[in-house]
């Protein structure tokens, strides 16, 4: 009995201690395989973006559906890096109502391979958390030099003080660029020179009390230019004056090369070659004695 009981013993030990390799084996190669560093940002008012990272293994598909309240869709474009380690995931349109209620909504990725076991990952996300807004729209200035623009659109009504604006004036003469935050419309452009040419850009984001993430800017606006135009113009004219001159030096230098101009305006003026015999060197040279006798 003794014997019988520890044989089942040693089956019994032997038993557990496979199954736990087993299940630490399954456990390793299950999480191997989910999806990992899921990152989504909401952007253009109704674009989702998400991106996330998985291992590279033959025949595997990835999967990954958005899923707010009843309603669940699959994303619809699909990219990949060139190792096609990481994929990109494109909503063109997730324009839902209610938003401002249930602003909450989870990001699932799963998938399939004839290898191994697919783990699934789900994600809650809040929206205003990863919402970059669109740029301030039709930014203009006045003759009195105040900035004007008008919010950027949002899927519903929000409040103007939940938005935070960046102005940035580049002086284009001095190469120094200021950058300004927390300014309301209309602003005024003081301390400008105008004798200078500047460029003016604005950018937004949400602020932290209404929800958002406010490491999370939009895009800059289209510069538009103030200040005078004079010195650029000035500086303009001297660089093409003088590169045009410059063409036509080296156009003519070709010219009269290839066509020898210089030598067919100005040919050399020929020497007369005189060939004298030894008798009249010697005739000449007598008549020059003879003259220097004379003077005596």
């Amino acid at each position: 009995m003794k014997t019988k009981a520890k044989s089942i013993m040693i089956h019994l030990l032997l038993f557990v201690g496979f199954t736990s390799l087993a299940n630490l084996s399954y456990q390793k190669n299950h999480s191997r395989t989910s999806a990992k560093d899921l990152q989504c940002i909401f952007y253009n008012v109704t674009y989702l973006n998400c991106t996330f990272h998985m291992e590279v293994l033959e025949e595997t598909q990835y999967y990954l559906f958005f899923s707010r309240k009843k309603h669940t869709e699959e994303c619809p474009n699909y990219t990949q890096d060139m190792q096609k380690s990481k994929t990109v995931c494109h909503f063109p349109s997730l324009n839902f109502p209610n938003y401002k209620d249930f602003p909450e909504f989870t990001i699932y990725v799963n998938g399939t391979s004839k290898q191994t076991v697919i783990q699934p990952l789900s994600q809650e996300f809040y929206r205003f958390e990863i919402e970059k807004l669109n740029p301030p729209l039709h930014v203009s200035v006045a003759d009195d030099l105040r900035l004007k623009w008008e919010q950027p659109p949002f899927s519903f009504q929000i409040s103007p003080s939940c938005f935070i604006y960046e102005l940035c004036i580049d002086d284009l003469h001095l190469k120094i660029k200021t950058q300004i935050e927390n300014i309301n419309t209309p602003y005024t452009l003081s301390n400008l020179d105008l004798s200078r040419r500047y460029t003016l850009q604005l950018r937004v984001k949400g602020g932290g009390s209404c929800g958002f993430n406010e490491s999370l800017w939009s895009d800059w606006t289209e510069a538009i230019y103030v200040g005078s135009e004079k010195e650029k113009v000035s500086n303009n004219l001297i660089l093409a004056l003088v590169t045009v001159l410059l063409i036509m030096i080296i156009f003519l230098v070709c010219i009269c090369r290839r066509y020898k101009l210089l030598y067919r305006l100005y040919p050399p003026i020929p020497h007369p070659k005189i060939k004298i015999d030894e008798a009249s060197l010697k005739w000449i040279q007598a008549q020059g004695h003879t003259s220097n006798s004379n003077g005596y």
